[in-house]
């Protein structure tokens, strides 16, 4: 991830330090986010070492995601709207995939809706940072 984040931050150089905040952002957000699930007792995650419960690869996919948040994943950032549905659909479906791998684990109906409104408003707070503005229309 680490090889990626560098690559990519290269050959997005004329927008560095726009990049480099939302990279850094996401790996913050990541933290608090995933930190907050682990307290809960409500998810739990597979893996060593870690920051208090999230292991070092969550966080380096947090880290990778704020590197696409306006490049490939720039559909899911166009307005509010979309940052809202993207953590308030995509989290939960995000986790049940993570439980299906087996690398972490949710517990209940409970679980899932606190993962959707921690990621939504992870979503929001990356879509104010700096992430993907709606293309102006034409008319």
């Amino acid at each position: 991830m680490l090889a990626f984040i560098l690559l990519h931050l290269y050959v997005t150089r004329r927008e560095y330090p726009q990049e480099l905040r939302l990279v850094l952002s996401a790996t913050l957000v990541g933290l608090i986010v995933d930190n907050t699930l682990g307290y809960s007792g409500l998810v739990s995650y597979v893996g060593t070492p870690t920051i208090g419960y999230v292991p070092f690869w969550l966080i380096a996919i947090w880290s990778g995601f704020g590197a696409t948040v306006r490049h490939s994943q720039a559909l899911f950032f166009r307005s509010r709207w979309h940052a809202f549905l993207t953590g308030f659909l995509g989290g939960p479906l995000a986790y049940a995939g993570g439980v299906k791998l087996g690398c972490l684990e949710v517990q209940g109906a409970w679980g899932y809706i606190l993962v959707g409104a921690c990621w939504t408003f992870a979503m929001l707070g990356l879509f104010f940072q700096g992430g993907v503005r709606a293309p102006p229309r034409s008319a």
